[in-house]
Order: structure tokens, then sequence, then C-alpha cells
């Protein structure tokens, strides 16, 4: 359990430790897009920030993953056993691609959501 805690604090650090006008520029849905997209694809990055947003959008589902247990019901996920990291990262991305009025909010809360719509858990 403890464990869990401090990953979530440690997500709560990374994304709301910034100053509040940060938070608008950075860690959006909009912002963390292209990194989504490079970690589908692995092509060459368009620019050199793609791969690292990359290993930020991997980071952000992994720790989604590691802390779910510790999430209000109202806000967890499910997954399959056969569901891959790749899987779960297209998800987001299709849903950012297709809730444009998503993209402005914080990435780490859309992706949560997107997760949960695509994998509810039974009986939430």
């Amino acid at each position: 359990m403890r464990i869990h805690e401090a990953a979530l604090g440690l997500v709560a650090v990374l994304f709301w430790g910034a100053p509040a006008s940060a938070q608008v520029e950075r860690y959006t849905g909009a912002y963390m897009l292209p990194g989504c997209r490079y970690v589908l694809h692995m092509a060459d990055p368009t620019y050199p920030a793609e791969a690292a947003l990359g290993g930020m959008c991997l980071g952000v589902v992994l720790t989604l993953s590691a802390v779910i247990d510790v999430m209000p019901p109202k806000f967890r996920f499910c997954l399959p056993r056969d569901v891959t990291m790749s899987q779960q990262i297209q998800v987001i991305v299709d849903w950012l691609e297709s809730h444009p009025e998503q993209q402005a909010q914080p990435f780490i809360l859309v992706a949560n959501y997107a997760l949960h719509v695509a994998w509810p858990c039974p009986g939430a």
C-alpha cells in the first residue's frame, strides 16, 4: 500500500507541482499527443522532444496501472490480461483525437478517463 501511495504522490508532484501557468501549456493532452503517437509508430521523431514525450506517455500509462488499486472506484479501469501497452496507448490517442475539446485537460486525467471508458471495471 505504501508503494502505491508513493507512486501516486510522485505523479502529483510531476504533474501538479509546476506553477499554474505551466500546467496549462505543458502536460496537457495536446502537449503529450505527439509523444504517444511516437510510441505507437517508433519512427524517427519529427522533433527531438517527441521521443522524450513518448517516454513520458509510457510513464504515465505505467503509473496509472500501478496506482489503480488506490484510486476511488469511479476512476478505476480493469485491463484484460492480454492487453498490451501499445493497445492502451492507442486507446488514449484515439480518445484525444476524437475528443479535441479534451486536449487542453491534464494528460494524466484524460488518459485515465480514456482507459476507464475502454475497460470499465465490472459493477462500476
